[in-house]
């Protein structure tokens, strides 16, 4: 599946804020996966949720992850052996519609 038509705009167009262009692009996302998730957003910030998992602080470029993940072609595998946590986009690039069989 080619998404070149459909990943132009976030390389064209301007937004008005990074929130705008984030929340088109996880939508665009979320459609390619197919997967159907209700996005819900808060009238006010809160430091904790006592009664919901917060994964706010779960991402952190500078400490690896101890997530467990699947492995998939990448273009050049061959040279630079398998690369893990790269954003959800290279796996949507080399795995087009099955990608959601490596989450």
């Amino acid at each position: 599946m080619n998404y070149e038509d459909e990943f132009s705009i976030f390389y064209e167009k301007k937004f008005p804020f990074l929130f705008d262009y984030n929340e088109q692009l996880l939508q665009f996302i979320l459609k390619s996966l197919k997967l159907k998730i209700e996005i819900k957003y808060t009238d006010s910030y809160e430091a904790n949720y006592p009664d919901l998992v917060d994964l706010r602080t779960s991402i952190n470029p500078k400490k690896e992850t101890d997530f467990d993940q699947k492995t998939y072609f990448q273009v050049f595998e061959d040279r630079k052996g398998f690369i893990k946590n790269l954003s959800i986009i290279d796996l949507l690039f080399n795995q087009g519609p099955n990608s959601l069989h490596y989450l």
